[in-house]
């Protein structure tokens, strides 16, 4: 079932003492399986303005809250989560990520 890896993306924002901010990304390697965007995802994502690219499921266990994901070297948002069990199904779109942002 679990027959793909994806890298779940943690954002965070640092200051250093000079005021200065910086960004990075920690990246944590799940095992995942990808599904197809259901008719019903795509068109609730599209009335919002954004297109529903994937659906990634992942174990529960290793969810947490990341809103980006780095899957077959692309980066996706997280659009929305849905709870199946002891699995988490992350639907999430290509637009609006900025690469290595």
């Amino acid at each position: 079932m679990w027959g793909d890896i994806c890298d779940l993306l943690t954002k965070t924002d640092t200051v250093d003492k000079y005021g200065n901010r910086t960004t990075s990304l920690t990246a944590d390697t799940v095992c995942c399986k990808v599904k197809s965007v259901r008719a019903s995802e795509f068109y609730q994502a599209a009335s919002t303005g954004l297109k529903a690219s994937i659906v990634i499921a992942v174990r529960a266990a290793d969810y947490n809250d990341q809103e980006r994901l780095r899957y077959d070297n692309k980066e996706y948002k997280v659009l929305r989560t849905y709870a199946i069990g002891d699995n988490m199904e992350l639907t999430c779109s290509k637009e609006g990520v900025v690469d290595g942002s």
